[in-house]
Protein backbone atom coordinates (compact mmCIF):
# COMPACT_ATOMS: atom_id res chain seq x y z
CA UNK A 1 0.00 0.00 0.00
CA UNK A 2 1.32 3.01 -0.92
CA UNK A 3 1.37 6.75 1.80
CA UNK A 4 -0.39 9.20 0.75
CA UNK A 5 0.06 12.31 0.65
CA UNK A 6 -1.24 15.04 3.63
CA UNK A 7 -4.55 16.34 2.44
CA UNK A 8 -5.92 19.60 3.19
CA UNK A 9 -9.61 19.67 4.28
CA UNK A 10 -10.09 23.57 2.40
CA UNK A 11 -12.09 22.76 -1.02
CA UNK A 12 -14.36 24.12 -3.59
CA UNK A 13 -15.68 21.35 -5.18
CA UNK A 14 -15.69 17.65 -6.29
CA UNK A 15 -13.94 17.27 -9.49
CA UNK A 16 -11.83 20.42 -10.79
CA UNK A 17 -8.27 19.74 -11.35
CA UNK A 18 -5.83 22.64 -13.10
CA UNK A 19 -2.54 21.40 -12.87
CA UNK A 20 0.47 22.42 -13.98
CA UNK A 21 3.29 21.36 -11.32
CA UNK A 22 6.41 23.10 -10.82
CA UNK A 23 9.20 22.91 -8.53
CA UNK A 24 8.27 26.70 -6.82
CA UNK A 25 7.85 26.41 -3.26
CA UNK A 26 4.29 27.26 -3.30
CA UNK A 27 3.31 24.70 -5.73
CA UNK A 28 4.51 22.10 -3.64
CA UNK A 29 1.06 21.11 -2.01
CA UNK A 30 -1.99 22.02 -4.17
CA UNK A 31 -5.40 20.65 -3.60
CA UNK A 32 -6.14 20.23 -7.06
CA UNK A 33 -10.12 18.92 -7.09
CA UNK A 34 -11.10 19.89 -3.69
CA UNK A 35 -14.27 18.96 -1.71
CA UNK A 36 -16.01 20.90 0.83
CA UNK A 37 -16.32 18.23 3.83
CA UNK A 38 -16.63 18.24 7.47
CA UNK A 39 -13.63 16.98 9.10
CA UNK A 40 -14.78 13.69 10.02
CA UNK A 41 -16.25 12.63 6.94
CA UNK A 42 -13.84 10.40 4.39
CA UNK A 43 -12.17 12.18 1.20
CA UNK A 44 -13.49 8.43 -0.59
CA UNK A 45 -17.22 7.53 -0.19
CA UNK A 46 -18.13 5.65 -2.68
CA UNK A 47 -21.59 3.39 -1.31
CA UNK A 48 -24.36 4.86 -2.64
CA UNK A 49 -27.29 2.83 -0.99
CA UNK A 50 -27.62 2.06 2.78
CA UNK A 51 -29.43 -1.11 2.55
CA UNK A 52 -29.00 -4.20 0.89
CA UNK A 53 -31.78 -4.75 -1.84
CA UNK A 54 -32.76 -8.40 -2.66
CA UNK A 55 -32.99 -9.19 -6.62
CA UNK A 56 -36.29 -10.61 -8.14
CA UNK A 57 -35.83 -13.68 -9.89
CA UNK A 58 -38.11 -12.19 -12.99
CA UNK A 59 -35.65 -9.40 -13.11
CA UNK A 60 -32.86 -10.82 -15.76
CA UNK A 61 -31.62 -7.51 -17.47
CA UNK A 62 -30.77 -4.66 -14.95
CA UNK A 63 -30.63 -1.14 -16.35
CA UNK A 64 -28.53 1.49 -14.72
CA UNK A 65 -30.93 1.86 -11.59
CA UNK A 66 -31.41 -1.09 -10.37
CA UNK A 67 -27.01 -1.62 -11.35
CA UNK A 68 -26.34 0.57 -8.94
CA UNK A 69 -26.98 -1.08 -6.12
CA UNK A 70 -24.89 -3.81 -6.38
CA UNK A 71 -21.52 -2.81 -8.77
CA UNK A 72 -18.72 -2.18 -6.67
CA UNK A 73 -16.66 -1.27 -4.87
CA UNK A 74 -14.23 1.31 -5.22
CA UNK A 75 -12.77 1.11 -2.17
CA UNK A 76 -12.36 3.80 0.42
CA UNK A 77 -8.82 4.85 0.76
CA UNK A 78 -9.09 5.86 4.72
CA UNK A 79 -7.43 2.84 5.95
CA UNK A 80 -5.69 4.07 9.34
CA UNK A 81 -8.24 2.93 11.88
CA UNK A 82 -7.44 -0.89 13.24
CA UNK A 83 -10.99 -1.23 14.37
CA UNK A 84 -12.83 -2.69 11.16
CA UNK A 85 -16.22 -2.52 10.87
CA UNK A 86 -17.61 -6.36 9.06
CA UNK A 87 -20.14 -6.91 6.40
CA UNK A 88 -21.93 -8.58 9.14
CA UNK A 89 -22.04 -5.38 10.97
CA UNK A 90 -19.84 -6.32 13.78
CA UNK A 91 -16.08 -4.51 14.78
CA UNK A 92 -12.82 -6.39 15.20
CA UNK A 93 -9.29 -5.63 14.91
CA UNK A 94 -7.93 -7.08 11.71
CA UNK A 95 -4.80 -6.56 10.38
CA UNK A 96 -6.32 -6.71 6.94
CA UNK A 97 -7.56 -3.91 5.37
CA UNK A 98 -9.63 -5.85 2.60
CA UNK A 99 -12.26 -5.82 5.45
CA UNK A 100 -12.50 -1.84 5.64
CA UNK A 101 -12.70 -1.71 1.37
CA UNK A 102 -15.60 -4.31 1.74
CA UNK A 103 -17.49 -2.75 4.99
CA UNK A 104 -16.99 0.41 3.78
CA UNK A 105 -18.87 -0.28 0.57
CA UNK A 106 -20.91 -3.27 1.23
CA UNK A 107 -23.80 -1.72 -0.81
CA UNK A 108 -21.95 -2.28 -3.82
CA UNK A 109 -21.54 -5.98 -3.25
CA UNK A 110 -25.51 -6.43 -3.19
CA UNK A 111 -27.29 -8.14 -5.71
CA UNK A 112 -29.80 -5.22 -7.39
CA UNK A 113 -33.77 -5.64 -7.54
CA UNK A 114 -35.65 -3.19 -8.31
CA UNK A 115 -34.10 0.04 -6.46
CA UNK A 116 -35.58 3.34 -8.24
CA UNK A 117 -33.02 5.93 -8.52
CA UNK A 118 -34.05 9.47 -8.56
CA UNK A 119 -31.35 10.82 -10.57
CA UNK A 120 -31.92 11.81 -14.61
CA UNK A 121 -29.14 12.14 -17.21
CA UNK A 122 -27.20 14.85 -17.17
CA UNK A 123 -26.00 17.02 -20.17
CA UNK A 124 -22.35 17.83 -20.36
CA UNK A 125 -22.93 21.37 -18.60
CA UNK A 126 -25.43 19.36 -15.80
CA UNK A 127 -22.28 17.19 -15.19
CA UNK A 128 -19.94 19.38 -14.90
CA UNK A 129 -22.27 21.34 -12.34
CA UNK A 130 -22.21 18.12 -10.79
CA UNK A 131 -18.15 18.36 -10.41
CA UNK A 132 -17.97 21.75 -9.21
CA UNK A 133 -21.05 20.97 -6.65
CA UNK A 134 -19.69 21.90 -2.92
CA UNK A 135 -20.35 19.73 0.14
CA UNK A 136 -20.96 19.93 3.64
CA UNK A 137 -22.66 16.63 4.32
CA UNK A 138 -21.66 13.14 4.20
CA UNK A 139 -25.06 12.50 2.89
CA UNK A 140 -24.31 15.14 0.21
CA UNK A 141 -21.42 13.72 -1.16
CA UNK A 142 -22.72 10.48 -1.24
CA UNK A 143 -25.76 11.69 -3.61
CA UNK A 144 -23.27 13.51 -5.71
CA UNK A 145 -21.18 10.33 -6.26
CA UNK A 146 -24.17 8.16 -6.51
CA UNK A 147 -25.45 10.76 -9.69
CA UNK A 148 -21.77 10.89 -10.85
CA UNK A 149 -21.90 7.02 -11.35
CA UNK A 150 -25.68 6.72 -12.40
CA UNK A 151 -24.79 9.22 -14.93
CA UNK A 152 -22.01 6.86 -16.46
CA UNK A 153 -24.09 3.86 -16.29
CA UNK A 154 -26.89 5.89 -18.19
CA UNK A 155 -25.00 7.51 -20.74
CA UNK A 156 -21.63 7.15 -20.53
CA UNK A 157 -18.84 10.35 -21.08
CA UNK A 158 -19.24 12.22 -23.65
CA UNK A 159 -16.43 12.84 -25.92
CA UNK A 160 -14.84 16.02 -25.00
CA UNK A 161 -12.65 18.78 -27.53
CA UNK A 162 -8.82 16.92 -27.18
CA UNK A 163 -7.68 20.46 -27.92
CA UNK A 164 -8.86 21.67 -24.40
CA UNK A 165 -5.36 23.63 -23.65
CA UNK A 166 -5.60 22.26 -19.95
CA UNK A 167 -6.13 18.27 -19.95
CA UNK A 168 -6.91 18.61 -16.37
CA UNK A 169 -9.55 20.23 -16.58
CA UNK A 170 -11.88 17.72 -19.02
CA UNK A 171 -14.87 16.29 -17.81
CA UNK A 172 -13.47 12.29 -17.67
CA UNK A 173 -10.21 13.23 -16.07
CA UNK A 174 -12.09 15.28 -13.21
CA UNK A 175 -14.75 12.38 -13.20
CA UNK A 176 -12.29 9.90 -12.74
CA UNK A 177 -10.12 11.55 -9.67
CA UNK A 178 -13.58 11.83 -8.11
CA UNK A 179 -14.28 8.36 -8.61
CA UNK A 180 -10.83 7.35 -7.02
CA UNK A 181 -11.01 9.94 -4.25
CA UNK A 182 -7.79 11.85 -5.35
CA UNK A 183 -9.00 15.14 -4.64
CA UNK A 184 -5.01 16.53 -3.35
CA UNK A 185 -1.74 15.57 -5.22
CA UNK A 186 1.59 17.03 -4.63
CA UNK A 187 4.08 18.63 -6.85
CA UNK A 188 6.94 18.51 -4.49
CA UNK A 189 6.37 15.34 -3.64
CA UNK A 190 6.16 13.92 -6.88
CA UNK A 191 9.31 16.33 -8.33
CA UNK A 192 11.63 14.18 -5.35
CA UNK A 193 10.55 10.69 -6.17
CA UNK A 194 11.53 11.84 -10.06
CA UNK A 195 15.17 13.85 -8.85
CA UNK A 196 15.64 10.47 -7.14
CA UNK A 197 16.73 9.01 -10.68
CA UNK A 198 16.90 5.00 -11.53
CA UNK A 199 15.23 2.96 -8.94
CA UNK A 200 15.83 -0.90 -8.68
CA UNK A 201 12.72 -1.95 -11.57
CA UNK A 202 14.48 1.19 -14.20
CA UNK A 203 15.60 -1.33 -16.80
CA UNK A 204 12.30 -3.31 -16.27
CA UNK A 205 10.37 -0.12 -16.48
CA UNK A 206 12.57 0.81 -19.81
CA UNK A 207 12.33 -2.53 -21.76
CA UNK A 208 8.38 -2.36 -21.16
CA UNK A 209 7.49 1.39 -21.65
CA UNK A 210 8.74 1.42 -25.28
CA UNK A 211 5.93 -0.76 -26.68
CA UNK A 212 3.10 0.51 -24.73
CA UNK A 213 0.18 1.06 -27.36
CA UNK A 214 3.39 1.06 -30.01
CA UNK A 215 0.74 1.26 -32.42
CA UNK A 216 -2.08 3.34 -30.90
CA UNK A 217 -0.79 6.64 -32.76
CA UNK A 218 -3.19 9.20 -31.00
CA UNK A 219 -1.49 7.70 -27.93
CA UNK A 220 1.84 7.88 -29.06
CA UNK A 221 1.53 11.47 -30.06
CA UNK A 222 0.12 12.36 -26.27
CA UNK A 223 1.82 10.71 -24.07
CA UNK A 224 5.75 10.32 -25.18
CA UNK A 225 7.86 7.59 -22.92
CA UNK A 226 9.58 9.62 -20.79
CA UNK A 227 6.35 10.36 -19.27
CA UNK A 228 5.53 6.97 -18.78
CA UNK A 229 9.33 6.04 -17.60
CA UNK A 230 8.95 8.96 -14.86
CA UNK A 231 5.98 7.97 -13.81
CA UNK A 232 6.38 3.71 -13.22
CA UNK A 233 9.97 4.98 -12.14
CA UNK A 234 8.58 7.32 -9.21
CA UNK A 235 5.69 4.61 -8.73
CA UNK A 236 8.77 2.16 -7.61
CA UNK A 237 10.14 4.73 -4.78
CA UNK A 238 7.11 5.89 -4.19
CA UNK A 239 5.90 1.84 -3.14
CA UNK A 240 9.31 2.07 -0.47
CA UNK A 241 7.90 4.73 1.20
CA UNK A 242 4.75 2.77 1.79
CA UNK A 243 3.70 1.34 5.58
CA UNK A 244 4.66 -2.46 6.31
CA UNK A 245 1.03 -2.81 6.74
CA UNK A 246 -1.05 -3.99 4.15
CA UNK A 247 -0.19 -5.53 0.37
CA UNK A 248 3.18 -4.28 -0.46
CA UNK A 249 4.14 -4.26 -4.00
CA UNK A 250 6.82 -3.52 -6.89
CA UNK A 251 6.64 -3.25 -10.46
CA UNK A 252 5.27 -5.75 -12.14
CA UNK A 253 4.13 -6.45 -15.97
CA UNK A 254 1.76 -5.04 -17.24
CA UNK A 255 1.54 -1.89 -15.05
CA UNK A 256 2.89 0.03 -17.93
CA UNK A 257 -0.35 -1.00 -19.71
CA UNK A 258 -2.33 0.03 -16.85
CA UNK A 259 -0.56 3.68 -16.54
CA UNK A 260 -1.40 4.57 -20.29
CA UNK A 261 -4.89 5.34 -19.61
CA UNK A 262 -4.08 8.10 -16.96
CA UNK A 263 -1.78 9.89 -18.74
CA UNK A 264 -3.36 9.76 -21.66
CA UNK A 265 -6.43 11.16 -19.64
CA UNK A 266 -4.84 13.83 -17.45
CA UNK A 267 -1.60 15.58 -17.39
CA UNK A 268 1.20 13.78 -16.13
CA UNK A 269 1.00 14.89 -11.91
CA UNK A 270 -2.53 14.17 -11.66
CA UNK A 271 -2.11 10.67 -13.80
CA UNK A 272 0.57 9.92 -11.06
CA UNK A 273 -1.40 10.20 -8.04
CA UNK A 274 -4.44 8.10 -9.91
CA UNK A 275 -2.42 5.62 -10.86
CA UNK A 276 -0.72 5.03 -7.84
CA UNK A 277 -4.15 5.25 -5.58
CA UNK A 278 -5.77 2.77 -8.30
CA UNK A 279 -2.66 0.44 -7.59
CA UNK A 280 -3.36 0.82 -4.09
CA UNK A 281 -6.97 0.71 -3.15
CA UNK A 282 -8.69 -0.75 -6.18
CA UNK A 283 -6.56 -3.89 -7.46
CA UNK A 284 -3.68 -4.53 -5.08
CA UNK A 285 -3.79 -8.09 -5.02
CA UNK A 286 -3.00 -7.47 -9.27
CA UNK A 287 -0.11 -5.65 -8.72
CA UNK A 288 1.74 -8.45 -6.54
CA UNK A 289 5.10 -10.11 -8.00
CA UNK A 290 2.54 -13.00 -8.52
CA UNK A 291 0.39 -11.12 -9.79
CA UNK A 292 -2.00 -12.88 -7.02
CA UNK A 293 -5.23 -10.88 -8.09
CA UNK A 294 -4.90 -11.91 -12.23
CA UNK A 295 -4.99 -15.80 -11.50
CA UNK A 296 -7.75 -15.63 -9.07
CA UNK A 297 -9.51 -13.38 -11.24
CA UNK A 298 -8.90 -15.85 -14.37
CA UNK A 299 -10.21 -18.53 -12.04
CA UNK A 300 -13.17 -16.49 -11.35
CA UNK A 301 -13.83 -16.09 -14.90
CA UNK A 302 -13.87 -19.58 -15.82
CA UNK A 303 -16.29 -20.15 -12.54
CA UNK A 304 -18.52 -17.30 -13.77
CA UNK A 305 -18.33 -18.53 -17.79
CA UNK A 306 -19.30 -22.12 -16.36
CA UNK A 307 -22.18 -20.48 -14.60
CA UNK A 308 -23.27 -18.19 -17.14
CA UNK A 309 -22.31 -20.58 -20.53
CA UNK A 310 -22.02 -23.96 -19.51
CA UNK A 311 -21.89 -25.03 -23.38
CA UNK A 312 -19.36 -22.34 -24.22
CA UNK A 313 -17.27 -23.01 -21.43
CA UNK A 314 -17.23 -27.00 -21.55
CA UNK A 315 -16.45 -26.67 -25.52
CA UNK A 316 -13.78 -24.49 -25.16
CA UNK A 317 -12.58 -26.72 -21.80
CA UNK A 318 -12.82 -29.75 -24.34
CA UNK A 319 -10.63 -27.75 -26.46
CA UNK A 320 -7.79 -27.05 -23.73
CA UNK A 321 -8.82 -23.77 -23.64
CA UNK A 322 -8.88 -22.35 -19.95
CA UNK A 323 -8.89 -18.23 -19.46
CA UNK A 324 -5.20 -18.53 -18.23
CA UNK A 325 -4.56 -19.11 -21.76
CA UNK A 326 -6.47 -17.06 -23.73
CA UNK A 327 -7.36 -13.89 -21.68
CA UNK A 328 -4.24 -13.68 -19.43
CA UNK A 329 -3.47 -10.08 -20.97
CA UNK A 330 -7.01 -8.66 -21.11
CA UNK A 331 -7.83 -9.72 -16.84
CA UNK A 332 -4.37 -8.12 -16.19
CA UNK A 333 -4.30 -4.61 -17.95
CA UNK A 334 -8.38 -4.42 -17.18
CA UNK A 335 -8.91 -4.95 -20.88
CA UNK A 336 -6.66 -1.91 -21.43
CA UNK A 337 -4.41 -3.98 -24.17
CA UNK A 338 -7.59 -4.51 -26.73
CA UNK A 339 -7.77 -1.74 -29.16
CA UNK A 340 -8.97 1.20 -30.21
CA UNK A 341 -8.02 3.60 -26.62
CA UNK A 342 -11.40 5.58 -27.29
CA UNK A 343 -13.28 2.56 -26.25
CA UNK A 344 -11.06 1.10 -23.59
CA UNK A 345 -11.93 4.76 -22.03
CA UNK A 346 -15.27 4.35 -22.43
CA UNK A 347 -14.94 0.80 -20.59
CA UNK A 348 -12.77 2.07 -17.86
CA UNK A 349 -15.35 4.97 -17.24
CA UNK A 350 -18.17 2.14 -16.02
CA UNK A 351 -15.38 -0.21 -14.39
CA UNK A 352 -14.17 2.89 -12.41
CA UNK A 353 -17.67 4.06 -11.59
CA UNK A 354 -18.98 0.31 -10.89
CA UNK A 355 -15.79 -1.52 -10.17
CA UNK A 356 -13.01 -2.97 -11.46
CA UNK A 357 -14.00 -6.73 -10.82
CA UNK A 358 -16.78 -5.88 -13.44
CA UNK A 359 -13.88 -6.91 -16.06
CA UNK A 360 -13.84 -10.51 -15.61
CA UNK A 361 -17.42 -10.23 -16.88
CA UNK A 362 -16.85 -7.88 -19.53
CA UNK A 363 -14.24 -10.30 -20.90
CA UNK A 364 -17.36 -13.16 -20.27
CA UNK A 365 -19.75 -10.92 -22.04
CA UNK A 366 -16.91 -10.53 -25.01
CA UNK A 367 -16.64 -14.38 -25.31
CA UNK A 368 -20.77 -14.69 -25.43
CA UNK A 369 -21.06 -12.17 -28.57
CA UNK A 370 -18.41 -14.37 -30.83
CA UNK A 371 -19.97 -17.36 -29.34
CA UNK A 372 -21.23 -18.76 -32.73
CA UNK A 373 -18.06 -18.33 -34.23
CA UNK A 374 -16.22 -19.87 -31.41
CA UNK A 375 -18.57 -22.79 -31.10
CA UNK A 376 -18.59 -23.43 -35.25
CA UNK A 377 -14.72 -23.08 -35.40
CA UNK A 378 -12.18 -26.19 -35.63
CA UNK A 379 -9.77 -24.17 -34.19
CA UNK A 380 -11.26 -21.65 -31.54
CA UNK A 381 -7.45 -20.44 -30.26
CA UNK A 382 -7.14 -18.94 -33.80
CA UNK A 383 -10.18 -16.48 -32.79
CA UNK A 384 -9.07 -15.78 -29.32
CA UNK A 385 -5.26 -15.57 -30.28
CA UNK A 386 -6.48 -11.87 -30.55
CA UNK A 387 -9.72 -10.28 -29.28
CA UNK A 388 -12.07 -8.88 -31.13
CA UNK A 389 -11.59 -4.67 -31.09
CA UNK A 390 -13.48 -3.71 -27.88
CA UNK A 391 -17.23 -2.26 -28.19
CA UNK A 392 -17.70 -0.88 -24.88
CA UNK A 393 -21.40 0.65 -25.21
CA UNK A 394 -22.58 -3.25 -26.41
CA UNK A 395 -20.00 -4.99 -23.44
CA UNK A 396 -21.37 -3.05 -20.87
CA UNK A 397 -24.99 -3.56 -21.66
CA UNK A 398 -24.45 -7.59 -21.64
CA UNK A 399 -22.45 -7.22 -18.75
CA UNK A 400 -25.22 -5.70 -16.75
CA UNK A 401 -27.40 -8.47 -18.13
CA UNK A 402 -25.01 -11.31 -17.35
CA UNK A 403 -24.36 -10.18 -13.74
CA UNK A 404 -27.69 -10.28 -12.48
CA UNK A 405 -27.59 -14.00 -13.18
CA UNK A 406 -24.62 -14.62 -10.98
CA UNK A 407 -25.23 -16.65 -7.49
CA UNK A 408 -24.91 -14.25 -4.98
CA UNK A 409 -21.90 -15.95 -3.43
CA UNK A 410 -19.40 -16.05 -6.59
CA UNK A 411 -20.78 -12.35 -7.31
CA UNK A 412 -19.51 -11.67 -3.82
CA UNK A 413 -15.62 -13.62 -4.84
CA UNK A 414 -15.60 -11.53 -7.48
CA UNK A 415 -16.15 -8.21 -5.80
CA UNK A 416 -13.40 -8.93 -2.94
CA UNK A 417 -10.69 -10.99 -5.88
CA UNK A 418 -8.84 -7.77 -6.25
CA UNK A 419 -8.26 -6.92 -2.70
CA UNK A 420 -8.58 -9.97 -0.66
CA UNK A 421 -6.10 -12.49 -0.34
CA UNK A 422 -8.63 -15.11 1.42
CA UNK A 423 -10.52 -14.96 -1.89
CA UNK A 424 -7.25 -15.84 -3.77
CA UNK A 425 -6.04 -18.10 -1.32
CA UNK A 426 -9.53 -20.01 -1.46
CA UNK A 427 -9.37 -20.08 -5.67
CA UNK A 428 -5.75 -20.23 -6.01
CA UNK A 429 -5.69 -23.52 -3.85
CA UNK A 430 -8.31 -25.10 -6.18
CA UNK A 431 -6.84 -27.14 -9.39
CA UNK A 432 -7.59 -25.46 -12.83
CA UNK A 433 -10.38 -27.07 -15.27
CA UNK A 434 -7.46 -28.34 -17.17
CA UNK A 435 -6.36 -30.40 -14.26
CA UNK A 436 -3.35 -28.42 -13.13
CA UNK A 437 -2.36 -26.90 -9.62
CA UNK A 438 -2.30 -23.39 -9.68
CA UNK A 439 -1.59 -21.83 -6.38
CA UNK A 440 0.04 -19.11 -6.56
CA UNK A 441 1.85 -17.34 -2.91
CA UNK A 442 2.80 -13.63 -2.37
CA UNK A 443 6.34 -13.04 -2.33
Amino acid sequence: MFARPNRRRKANDIGDTTSNYSSDAESNDRDLSGLQIPDDIPLRLTAVANSRIRRSSSNNNLGPSQLMTKLGPTPSSLLGSPIRQQPNGRRSISGSYAQTIYSQTNSFGVKPFSRKFRHQSLSSQELLSLLNRSHTSRHSLEASLAELRYHILAQGINLEDETNPNPASTIRCRAWKALLGVYHVSAGEYIEYVAKGPSSMYEKVKNDTFRTLATDKKFTNKVQEPMLVRVLNALVWKSKDAPTSGHRFQYVQGMNVLAAPFLYVMPELDAFYSFSTFLSFNCPLYVQPSLTGVHCGLKLMDRCLEVLDPELFAFLIDKGLSSEIYAFASVMTFSACTPPLEEVLKLWDFLLACGVHCNIICIVAQLMMIRNHLLNSPSPMKILRTFPDLQASPIIQKTQELISKLPEALYDDLVRHPFDITVCDKYLDIKSPLGLATHMSID
